[in-house]
């Protein structure tokens, strides 16, 4: 989405705009007469025979003739020119000279100074925003497309020098996962051919995350595929930030290089947060002790990911002439390579020092947009590049190229920085909290499911995966479309499509993972025999906890009072009944809700609780007294409501002990549809005629005999007819308690 930010509505300059002020930010006014301005670079390009780059630029009121001297080196005709002078090893002054068809337009002195030898290392790649752009599936679709075309690229410059040879770096490893297992036999084998020349990379993550989503055993199973495709590197792009735990995941999956490159869009300034603290490369390292060798760019180094595209490096081989070494020139003289501003929305520039090595790694995409394809055009001006010139040496690079050039030479001197990179950009998961609560339950039932399958002996593994999948696709970066205020059935505009698609993912994991739960729960309580519950402890610390289960009728009739007794001890266990009655819920299982607290579970431990026959359940209401010396209060805790407040100085009760319903006690007000009703609404004013029913009601009068608790009491009533109003009233219905409570 960086590319989408480059518009003025957002105080930013387009491309154009951005590629400018770089070359104005690069050069010094030299000479400024008769209404044109000559302006000097000299930047670090280095001939095969040993000379090195001056570029002299001039605008205003240019002559038709215009004649550019370093006096006693070099001369070139032209508004821009590029001279040459043999290479310096220490600042070393020359005179330039402009002349037109008439003579000397005025002279001024250039300071020539060392320059470094660089290596840039040019990582061609698509950023995989999966949305966005189009549906999610068009995204999918096209990027199979990209590695069809990424491997005839691969042939085409087959016969090139070796550093200008295509190469291609898969982002994120779910698309080539994909064309793997879509592509023939002979492709795959090209494809996998391609990868151990070096041509090809697939990096380790399969998309971008937001990683402090992600539950730990996710972000590990999706990383699963490099024991079958070993991969050394990973990209981690758009998203600025990472949890800790991505170095303990990347090392156990064997990676370990990170290319990151954050977006700040606008509305995140890593600088606020240490970020400006962070050198390049730096060694990342986790409490463990693993370590990560990582690279990133983020916007005001150069658009993030598109750093390479700002430079020209998608465009021509003129582009790139111009603006590549500018850019680093300006990357060796100060923190950023761009001025304060030029991105309008970056904010305020951080004190940074320049960059300290002679080597770089430079992400380019085919196009300047997200979810680009592959191009041609980055390898053809590396090889163009490295005939015309010596420094800097460009190769067409995968991830993993600059990781090891760096590793190699660098190592011991780069900084270590340790904790949470933190990501406080993670706008879509604000945006959507109910389908997050969805994944944060399916996040805790998959691995209390795989815990519970492989103690019943049972190997999930598969659709475990397959509902992590789910969960992490939910996590991934892209949240929407480019517009997602729109409905269109494709490009940017796609926002309904987006984001049903996007909300389904993570209902259906949590349907997923509760199948799995159910399932697995089934498979380990079938090795137990009698009548009970096996309460199993998932986690891996002991555990203190409240179960709760349900017991149907079929096992155990309803009326049938029981006792939970832990095997373990023979202890009974208190127990609390929720009771699930066919005139309250015909379409779900009949029987009762049982929650109880089991103590002292070993981590992957269990505990059978057996049900026995319990004992006669008192009905009596259980009254509890609280009074000072102005109130008396009375209230009812096993229904939950207040029975009576005696006001002493009054000498008077506050309360109507004939009311419908306790003071203070919950009202369940149940009703249906005309035509299917099964419940008088006594407390309707708008029922005329006559009504009857059977069901539970908390909005009844007390019984003056002993009774069950009110919300489990059931009525029969039939209301006389009763114009206009009918029910209008409790006191207008004649109530009969059945012989059963």
């Amino acid at each position: 989405m960086t590319s989408r930010l480059l518009q003025p509505s957002l105080g930013s300059p387009d491309y154009d705009g951005i590629r400018q002020a770089l070359r104005e930010d690069t050069s010094t006014p030299v000479i400024s007469v008769r209404g044109l301005e000559a302006r000097a670079s000299v930047l670090p390009l280095i001939t095969h025979d040993g000379r090195q780059a001056v570029r002299v630029s001039v605008t205003g009121l240019v002559p038709a003739r215009m004649e550019h001297e370093l006096v006693g080196v070099d001369r070139a005709e032209g508004a821009d020119v590029t001279l040459l002078v043999p290479e310096v090893s220490q600042p070393t002054d020359f005179t330039l000279r402009l002349s037109d068809g008439e003579g000397l337009i005025g002279e001024a002195t250039i300071t020539v100074t060392p320059q470094r030898h660089w290596d840039v290392f040019v990582v061609h790649h698509s950023h995989l925003d999966i949305g966005y752009t189009d549906p999610q599936g068009t995204v999918l679709r096209h990027h199979l497309d990209y590695l069809d075309a990424a491997l005839r690229l691969t042939e085409e410059s087959e016969d090139w020098p070796d550093d200008a040879k295509f190469r291609w770096t898969v982002e994120s490893s779910m698309p080539a996962l994909r064309w793997l297992a879509a592509r023939p036999r002979d492709l795959v084998e090209a494809f996998k051919e391609r990868v151990r020349e070096g041509l090809i990379e697939v990096t380790a993550l399969p998309f971008q995350l937001h990683t402090e989503a992600c539950s730990t055993e996710e972000l590990y199973r999706q990383l699963r595929f490099t024991e079958e495709l070993p991969t050394r590197s990973a990209m981690h792009t758009d998203v600025p930030g990472a949890v800790v735990g991505l170095v303990d995941a990347l090392n156990a999956a064997g990676v370990r290089y990170l290319a990151a490159a954050h977006n700040w869009a606008g509305r995140s300034v890593p600088y606020l947060h240490g970020g400006d603290k962070l050198t390049r490369p730096f060694r990342w390292r986790a409490p463990s002790g693993n370590e990560l060798l990582v690279w990133f760019t983020d916007t005001p180094h150069g658009m993030a990911y598109m750093e390479g595209n700002t430079v020209g490096l998608a465009d021509s081989f003129e582009l790139a002439d111009d603006l590549l070494p500018r850019y680093l020139s300006a990357l060796a003289g100060r923190g950023y390579p761009y001025g304060p501003g030029t991105f309008g929305w970056q904010g305020p520039d951080a004190d940074r020092a320049p960059y300290e090595l002679d080597a770089l790694h430079l992400r380019v995409q085919g196009a300047h947009a997200d979810n680009a394809g592959p191009s041609i055009v980055p390898a053809s001006i590396v090889r163009e590049w490295n005939t015309r010139w010596a420094f800097p040496r460009l190769r067409s690079a995968i991830n993993s190229d600059f990781f090891a050039h760096v590793e190699e030479r660098y190592h011991d001197r780069l900084a270590v920085h340790e904790g949470d990179w933190t990501d406080w950009w993670a706008d879509g998961l604000g945006s959507g909290a109910r389908p997050l609560g969805y994944v944060r339950r399916a996040q805790s039932a998959l691995r209390a499911a795989e815990t519970l399958h492989t103690l019943a002996g049972a190997d999930a593994t598969e659709q475990i995966d397959l509902a992590y999948d789910k969960v992490a696709l939910f996590n991934e970066h892209t949240w929407g479309a480019a517009n997602p205020w729109e409905d269109a059935e494709e490009a940017g505009d796609s926002g309904g499509l987006q984001w049903t698609r996007k909300s389904a993912g993570a209902y259906d994991a949590q349907d997923d993972s509760a199948d799995l739960l159910q399932a697995g729960m089934r498979r380990f309580g079938r090795r137990f025999g009698g009548t009970g519950f096996v309460v199993v402890n998932p986690g891996t610390q002991r555990r203190t906890d409240v179960v709760r289960a349900f017991l149907p009728r079929d096992i155990v009739p309803l009326e049938q009072p029981i006792a939970l007794v832990d095997e373990r001890t023979g202890e009974r266990i208190a127990h609390h009944e929720e009771v699930v009655h066919p005139v309250d819920w015909p379409t779900r299982p009949i029987g009762r809700h049982v929650s109880a607290v089991v103590r002292d579970l070993p981590g992957y431990g269990y505990a059978f609780v057996s049900i026995q026959q319990g004992d006669a359940v008192e009905t009596q209401e259980i009254d509890e007294t609280i009074e000072n010396e102005f109130y008396r209060v009375s209230y009812d805790v096993r229904e939950g409501y207040i029975r009576s407040i005696f006001d002493k100085v009054a000498g008077r009760e506050l309360v109507n002990a004939d009311a419908a319903a306790g003071f203070g006690q919950y009202v369940y007000d149940r009703y249906a549809t005309a035509p299917t009703s099964t419940t008088c609404r006594a407390m309707s004013a708008r029922t005329t005629g006559h009504c009857s029913a059977t069901g539970r009601s908390a909005a009844t009068r007390r019984s003056s005999r002993p009774s069950a608790p009110r919300s489990a009491r059931s009525w029969s009533w039939s209301c006389r007819p009763r114009a206009p109003t009918g029910c209008a009233r409790p006191s207008s219905c004649t109530r009969a308690c059945p012989d059963s409570t």
